[in-house]
């Protein structure tokens, strides 16, 4: 009986485990802050990051201090890419 029982909680052990890995996915962020020469903030800046392992990409702007979050992305390899008016694109 001990040993039915034990092999029953070894088994129960190893399948919440296995359920709690199924239900983890792996995401991360990218997080910056877009500034001219000077390190006056940049509004409203366009950014494209491109995930350079699956070709795919995002874009989000600068909030009013020059900052952007884009969260829940894919782990891997990314590039950033800004573009603002009247400023020179920067990867």
């Amino acid at each position: 009986m001990r040993s039915r029982l034990t092999q029953l909680t070894g088994f129960l052990v190893a399948l919440s485990c296995a359920a709690g890995l199924h239900a983890q996915a792996v995401y991360g962020s990218i997080v910056g802050s877009v500034a001219d020469s000077s390190g006056a903030a940049i509004a409203n800046a366009k950014v494209i990051i491109h995930n350079l392992e699956r070709d795919t990409g995002t874009e989000t702007t600068t909030n009013d201090s020059g900052n952007y979050n884009q969260r829940y992305l894919i782990v891997g390899n990314y590039q950033v890419r800004v573009e603002a008016p009247g400023f020179k694109t920067s990867v």
